[in-house]
């Protein structure tokens, strides 16, 4: 924590000469409060939960759309992850 990864997922999503509209979907769970004007509020999660991010996936897979870009991010989580 505090070292900044937060804002520089930010910054490389919301850039236009990096990743900004190369995805179709952005699934993202952080603790930190994050915001990308690309991103749906509802594809935002504050806790890490394995049955949200297969529920999206589910989802986005029921959409009948050919050759999906998507990314999941998992921002400071490794903690919440069971063993």
């Amino acid at each position: 924590p505090g070292s900044g990864k937060t804002t520089f997922i930010q910054q490389i999503l919301s850039n236009d000469e990096l990743y900004k509209d190369k995805f179709d979907y952005i699934i993202i769970t952080s603790p930190s409060p994050i915001t990308i004007d690309n991103v749906d509020k509802e594809c935002i999660s504050p806790l890490f939960n394995i049955q949200w991010i297969y529920d999206k996936l589910n989802y986005i897979s029921a959409q009948n759309i050919k050759n999906k870009n998507i990314l999941v991010i998992l921002d400071d989580c490794v903690s919440d992850i069971k063993k």
